[in-house]
């Protein structure tokens, strides 16, 4: 009995050991990623959860198929058509469908659960998604496999240009789970939409007429391992590959009826491998399909590309000249001359394409703060890859507010992209790029505008922009932009002190515009602490060009209106920071309202380790009213703006009065919107009130649920787009893919205390969630990895693993528990010592100069330790 104990004993050891050495196998990045997704699992999106998906699949710079919840690719704004115009973007005869065959049956049908002509629809399907990766998982009592489609984009933080290919990747995988083989055929059909503009419907027998069609062409193009439907017209182009070795085609079909006997009958397509239009004003069709055999367990994954090539577009508003660009292309038309070679330089780079994208997107969900949270984060990215953006051919960058119906929503709007933050943390270039626009539009006086081609002094976007220009030096690896930007920078800033604060107290005096589309006067804590962020950052800025008596200027006068501010605008009775307006004409009260956007400022400088505004206590207090006050939940009554809560819905507003309501009251004070929501909850993560804050993104992660909200729950502007809200993909204020909702990414700067100066090569982290077992996505100038951090009693470790790119760090800064003090520093790249020059503990932050630079590359990681002491 005892030696059966023994063996059951070593059997058990034997395979813990086994299990062990197989998970060090796999690696430390793969095993806490898989971690992840065990305790806190992807979202999983079904039933009326599909009914408001939206789900972007193109280029940085707007270039996009959206796909809905039916895996339909529902609207195609790859022709230049920004616009959300009801019924428009609509390309028929442009589906995935599969063929399974058994020795008992033969079962074909189209990849979406809305059927297509004689291809019946699958029964139901669910929906993950992670930016930029969407995954459909299929379900049908008739198909004996089971079947997952996969749609993305490559997204690669630093690499902008392989974050702007004008594709949609679609992969298929089928996977046999039963005991007999099965013999399975995928079909890819695309309709020849050159000509075609994205504004017209496509009508008339079998779907093929427009104005527009008459000319195409479709080319089959086989090779070895590619093959390739070529679609061209009288100008621009598209094509379809299918990544696959055995692949039959046909050039045109004459109607789904024929398609589906042809496809079904034995999986192979018969046609020409040339076709044209028929007619004027008519299109053709053409279709790819492939087959394999899986045995019982197999599965097996077959890839499908569609690339675009649409040059010359148009952006921008007709009736403002300022932001008209007329013919003003695309980027990605520098890069490839037709759709043809889009696709060969997918081909050529797919792997690097692929398992960089992956490498992402398993770097950012290897973290250990919650997935919701990191869905916010990385889900409001879509920004770029939506029609809410454009980038032309000359390199100028176009922002709208968000999508939209009509020309009618501004572009580049100062006082909304200033929220946005995400953008310049995962393309430190398109940051730097964006900021040279907004000085570009700087007066002969120094204001920079509310928007580009509109000349209204939204002083929270000015002061907002003059904060962008030291992120974006902070972001770099030098001071050369800095040096370019500065003397405009300076010119900024001296125009508000010149005409806003004259007697230099700090404290703003006059009617200046805002975001909420409404003029204000005097200060209020929102644009004041702002003003203040903007004086300290102009401080360093002026050190780092030379020019120390005008920093030391700057200073100074943060501080008198740090002292000032913090005296006349605090009330003891109210517990929070209220605005001391004028009462100017033509100007609206904030008054004695609990702001949301009460420590904008705060945010700011805590971003940019610029030290506080406003006293700790004070500012936690405010934070705390804020949280309290500010939170609503939908009850169905009537507001006097837009509402953009479902049923039951919470969200936390802009402004709430303590007593009645002003007649002339601050624009949409009774609103909520996510983007100025994030900045709340990042401020109060970054005072320690992290529960708070979660509760906040977890709310506005239970708004966007993938259930649709339409006009019976939601009221947004006339013109602000043709969907309800709701999608996981997109978030809302005026339209869809609001550009302002980009400071979600924000809340993970707060979460992990993120600090960084890409010159002075200094990084460091301050975790506020689980600083005793944390691990976090981070950015830098030139590179992107994971940090993580254990600690306990006696001993804290710091790993900072790049995972692309080159990190060049000299100086450290960490935190230690409470109470504790360091001792026995040790820093070692890849295993090696690396030589410390000294350091020092203020409290409870560590900092650590190393005598020099450690160049961090892909795959390497820099580990600290140290021991902890009372």
């Amino acid at each position: 009995m005892i030696n059966k104990y023994m063996l059951i004993i070593s059997a058990v050891i034997l395979l813990l050991l086994t299990q062990s050495y197989q998970e060090a196998a796999t690696g430390y990045e793969k095993s806490r990623f898989e971690k992840k997704a065990a305790i806190d699992l992807p979202v999983t999106y079904s039933a009326k959860y599909l009914s408001g998906l939206d789900f972007p699949v193109g280029a940085v710079g707007g270039s996009v198929i959206r796909m809905n919840g039916k895996a339909e690719r529902q609207w195609w704004q790859i022709f230049n058509n920004f616009e959300e115009r009801a019924g428009s973007g609509i390309v028929p005869n442009s589906f995935f469908a599969l063929r399974a065959k058994t020795k008992e049956a033969t079962v074909v049908k189209a990849l979406q659960t809305s059927s297509v002509g004689d291809f019946p629809a699958m029964d139901s399907l669910n929906f993950q998604g992670e930016f930029t990766f969407g995954w459909y998982s299929f379900a049908d009592d008739e198909l004996p496999v089971d079947v997952r489609l996969e749609a993305y984009n490559p997204l690669i933080p630093m690499d902008l240009k392989n974050s702007a290919i004008p594709c949609g990747i679609f992969s298929i995988k089928v996977k046999n789970p039963s005991s007999k083989k099965v013999e399975i055929d995928l079909l890819a059909t695309q309709q020849n939409a050159v000509g075609f503009h994205g504004y017209y419907t496509i009508t008339g027998p079998n779907n093929r007429h427009c104005k527009g069609y008459g000319q195409n062409k479709n080319t089959i193009v086989a090779n070895a391992h590619k093959t390739s439907l070529q679609m061209t017209g009288a100008k621009w182009s598209m094509q379809l590959s299918a990544y696959a070795e055995d692949v039959s085609y046909t050039a045109s079909w004459k109607d789904l009826t024929s398609l589906y006997n042809d496809f079904s009958d034995d999986g192979k397509l018969t046609g020409e491998k040339t076709a044209i239009s028929p007619e004027a004003k008519m299109t053709v069709d053409g279709a790819l399909a492939t087959g394999f055999s899986l045995q019982p367990g197999e599965e097996k994954t077959i890839t499908f590309v569609l690339s675009w090539h649409f040059p010359k577009g148009t952006f921008g508003r007709s009736d403002i000249p300022e932001w008209y660009f007329v013919e003003a292309g695309s980027i990605y038309e520098n890069w490839w001359a037709n759709a043809s070679e889009v696709d060969n330089y997918v081909a050529e780079n797919l792997d690097y394409l692929e398992k960089t994208t992956r490498l992402y997107h398993k770097t950012m969900y290897s973290s250990t703060l919650p997935r919701y949270v990191l869905d916010r984060i990385s889900s409001n990215l879509s920004v770029l890859k939506s029609p809410t953006s454009f980038w032309t051919k000359d390199g100028y960058f176009g922002i709208w507010e968000s999508t939209s119906s009509q020309e009618e929503w501004f572009g580049n709007c100062k006082h909304v992209l200033h929220y946005a933050q995400g953008h310049a943390r995962v393309f430190p270039e398109l940051g730097r790029i964006l900021r040279n626009i907004d000085l570009n539009t700087q007066t002969s006086e120094g204001l920079l505008p509310s928007r580009d081609g509109e000349l209204k002094n939204a002083m929270d976007g000015h002061f907002g922009t003059i904060l962008g220009v030291y992120r974006e030096h902070l972001l770099s690896t030098d001071n050369d932009f800095l040096a370019t930007a500065w003397p405009r920078t300076k010119k900024a800033l001296d125009y508000v002190i010149l005409n806003y604060d004259t007697n230099r107290d700090g404290m703003l005096s006059g009617t200046y515009h805002n975001t909420l589309d409404c003029n204000s006067s005097g200060t209020s804590p929102w644009i004041g602490s702002l003003y203040v962020a903007a004086l300290k950052a102009s401080a360093q800025m002026a050190l780092l060009m030379g020019e120390k008596e005008l920093s030391a200027e700057y200073s100074n006068l943060a501080n008198t209106a740090t002292t000032n501010q913090n005296q006349e605008l605090w009330s003891e009775e109210l517990g929070y920071y209220i605005a001391t307006p004028e009462y100017l004409p033509d100007t609206r009260l904030m008054d004695k309202a609990c702001g949301l956007d009460m420590l904008l400022g705060q945010w700011w400088a805590n971003q940019l380790n610029l030290g506080r505004i406003y006293p700790i206590e004070r500012s936690l207090s405010g934070l705390n009213a804020i949280y309290r006050i500010n939170r609503f939940t939908e009850d169905s009554s009537q507001r006097p703006y837009r509402d953009f809560l479902g049923n039951d819905d919470i969200g936390w507003q802009m402004f709430v009065h303590p007593d009645t309501v002003p007649k002339n009251s601050i624009h949409y004070y009774c609103e909520n919107m996510t983007g100025f929501e994030y900045a709340a909850a990042a401020t109060m993560i970054q005072h320690g009130l992290v529960n708070q804050g979660l509760e906040i993104v977890k709310e506005i992660s239970k708004r966007y649920d993938g259930r649709f909200r339409g006009p019976d729950e939601v009221t947004a502007a006339p013109n602000a787009t043709v969907f309800g809200s709701g999608s996981p993909f997109g978030e809302d204020e005026c339209g869809d893919y609001y550009a302002r909702a980009m400071s979600s990414w924000s809340v993970l700067l707060a979460l992990q205390g993120y600090i960084y100066d890409g010159p002075q090569q200094t990084i460091g982290f301050k975790p506020l969630l689980q600083p005793e077992e944390h691990s976090s996505f981070f950015t830098t100038s030139a590179a992107w990895g994971l940090f993580s951090q254990t600690q306990n009693q006696l001993e804290q470790t710091a790993d900072i693993e790049v995972k692309f790119g080159t990190a060049r760090i000299k100086n450290i800064i960490l935190a230690a528990p409470d109470q504790k003090s360091a001792s026995n520093i040790s820093v070692k790249l890849d295993g090696v010592e690396q030589v410390i020059e000294g350091s020092k503990q203020d409290g409870d932050t560590i900092t650590i100069h190393l005598k020099s630079a450690s160049e961090v590359r892909s795959d390497s990681r820099l580990t600290i330790f140290f021991s902890l002491n009372i």
